[in-house]
């Protein structure tokens, strides 16, 4: 699945109309703050680019937003991943450090970073790179 998450529901819902008017079936998954729309990945190539280039525009106007926000509340932006047992977790990070990584990878990379080192926390590899790259290579 292709999860494309928001904190803002009118965002999301010009997100949810481009589904609709290109008949792509979805999911949609809400809790108190965040809203995750969930699409499965056989998309066709050229719809798959045209709705992640929809969605990192819709996600600079939420780091906008967010920016302009001023409340004394500490805004965060979660990126999901998940654990060995298919439980899914949620990391938290400050909107200003994603905006700036954003600048750099895509949001499907940093998902994929995150993944990347919840499965290695998890797995609780103490050994060192020198000890891993001579045991990959044996």
């Amino acid at each position: 699945m292709l999860d494309y998450l928001f904190f803002n529901e009118a965002l999301c819902q010009r997100f949810e109309e481009s589904l609709k008017i290109h008949q792509q079936p979805y999911q949609r998954q809400q809790d108190e703050e965040t809203i995750t729309i969930q699409l499965d990945e056989d998309l066709d190539e050229t719809l798959c680019d045209q709705l992640d280039e929809l969605y990192d525009q819709l996600f600079d106007e939420q780091a906008k937003i967010t920016a302009n926000e001023e409340t004394e509340d500490v805004n965060l932006v979660a990126v999901q991943y998940t654990d060995a047992n298919g439980e899914v977790g949620v990391v938290t990070l400050q909107p200003d450090l994603v905006t700036r990584l954003h600048q750099a990878i895509s949001l499907e990379e940093l998902q994929s970073l995150v993944q990347t080192v919840a499965d290695a926390v998890e797995s609780n590899d103490r050994r060192s790179m020198c000890q891993r790259l001579a045991d990959d290579h044996s």
